[in-house]
């Protein structure tokens, strides 16, 4: 079943302009964009061979850290968005791409399993209820001994986001509470209790910035 926003959040009208704009890190909402995305190429730990899929694939901005020799599977709603990515990485010789809702896609039972998954600035598109959705349906693809990396926008907890958005507020960006309600971000402690009852092993959580965060999995292997 597709998510319930999928549509409304489809980014082909922003394709043109979107790494522009996710290069103004005075933005908090682009504060840590390149250091998020760094960590999580890197805390998948994908090996040469491995299939990797990057649910919310963009541009290509994430794939593009991941080891030139890793089989990657774009997973995005955007078209004009993929075409992009698909242009940067021309020169990989692994490298697909499907168009399809990033819940829909990952609930499929038909799909494909693989061995790690990035996710950068694409989840927060899902409400909290799909969320967990989402993170039983990659409980049931990821391969025992995978790893998941997310990087997105997130407060450590409900208590967190009305502090974090008064601070933002007062240092004079007043259109925050209207972004905040508009998407659906992440809350990390109750992003983590959801993969830990599931069964995933937490590796590692970490800020960048007032509103990006990551949060890294693996499954066991027992």
């Amino acid at each position: 079943m597709p998510s319930e926003h999928g549509a409304y959040f489809n980014h082909d009208p922003q394709a043109l302009r979107y790494d522009n704009n996710v290069r103004d890190e005075g933005n908090p909402i682009r504060d840590g964009y390149a250091a998020t995305l760094a960590w999580t190429s890197a805390m998948v730990k994908a090996q040469p061979g491995d299939l990797v899929v990057d649910l919310g694939s963009g541009t290509g901005n994430t794939a593009l850290g991941l080891d030139p020799d890793v089989r990657i599977l774009g997973v995005d709603l955007s078209e004009k968005m993929t075409a992009l990515a698909r242009s940067k990485l021309a020169d990989r010789e692994h490298v697909a791409f499907v168009i399809a809702d990033l819940l829909d896609w990952m609930l499929d039972p038909q799909g494909p399993s693989f061995d790690g998954l990035v996710s950068t600035y694409a989840v927060h598109h899902l409400t909290a209820e799909e969320k967990v959705r989402l993170f039983e349906g990659l409980w049931q693809r990821l391969r025992p001994g995978g790893r998941a990396a997310f990087g997105d926008l997130m407060f450590a907890s409900a208590k967190d986001q009305e502090a974090v958005v008064a601070e933002l507020v007062a240092a004079g960006h007043d259109w925050m509470p209207e972004e905040v309600e508009d998407e659906f971000f992440w809350h990390v402690d109750r992003a983590v209790a959801a993969l830990e009852r599931i069964g995933f092993e937490l590796l590692e959580t970490r800020r960048f910035s007032d509103l990006s965060w990551g949060i890294a999995v693996r499954r066991p292997t027992d």
